[in-house]
């Protein structure tokens, strides 16, 4: 399975955030989406996950247009930047209603739990939980549904060291099960230690789409420390705002 993303443009009154991005997802492999705020990471997701619609340009999956797939046939798995849930439920009864949803077992909830360490939180509302514990339950929410897909937005904002490494295996878990992954990120050392592919944005346009080892070696660096995904991303800003100039 594949997700080929093809001249694809987006704009939100003046304010264009997507200039004919083009970029291609693939199965068991992790790609991360980077670039500073106001980049596009968030609203190129937002296509993928047909949040909102995009002016120009299409998606496909496996060569079909994702506007031509129902949602309840998108298999899609998505966790958001802020955390969306249901005020009024405790943290069980969020993903009790979430399985439902789904039509999951209960069962199916225990083994998350354990996973993310949400057990001493469950009795709490989520308004009363850290912001890395709300993380948690936005990952627990994407891990119940089926999906083929799965994209984080900003996904180890807030967590602790022993959480993003939990995570990280999580993610690692979904890779070898030949899901797609897309991870937007600012942890850029961090994505280097398990991401496959990098997409670089920057003002609405692609920079450099490239798995780890074509992206170094696409670049003239003199020293080895320097072949790093931050250096790399830094010298291709400095390169695309010198084209601007």
């Amino acid at each position: 399975m594949n997700i080929s993303v093809i001249n694809v443009s987006k704009t939100y009154e003046t304010v264009k955030a997507l200039k004919n991005v083009s970029f291609q997802l693939n199965s068991g492999e992790i790609t991360a989406l980077i670039g500073s705020n106001g980049a596009g990471k968030t609203t190129i997701i937002k296509c993928l996950t047909k949040l909102t619609n995009f002016d120009e340009g299409n998606i496909y999956i496996d060569d079909i247009d994702i506007n031509k797939i129902k949602n309840e046939n998108y298999k899609i798995s998505y966790i958001p930047d802020a955390p969306v849930y249901f005020e009024q439920l405790t943290v069980l009864e969020n993903l009790q209603f979430i399985c439902s949803a789904y039509k999951k077992d209960y069962s199916e909830i225990s083994p998350i739990i354990e996973e993310l360490q949400l057990q001493e939180y469950l009795s709490f509302f989520p308004d009363k939980l850290s912001k890395g514990n709300k993380k948690k339950l936005m990952i627990a929410f994407a891990l119940l549904k089926d999906f083929d897909i799965l994209i984080a937005d900003e996904p180890f904002d807030g967590l602790d060291p022993v959480l993003v490494k939990i995570f990280k295996n999580i993610l690692l878990k979904q890779k070898k099960m030949g899901k797609i992954v897309l991870v937007s990120t600012h942890l850029l050392d961090l994505a280097q230690t398990f991401c496959d592919k990098y997409v670089i944005l920057n003002n609405g346009k692609v920079l450099k789409e490239a798995s780890k080892e074509k992206l170094f070696d696409s670049m003239d660096l003199v020293d080895k420390k320097d072949y790093t995904v931050e250096n790399i991303y830094l010298k291709l800003l400095e390169k695309d705002y010198m084209r601007d100039k």
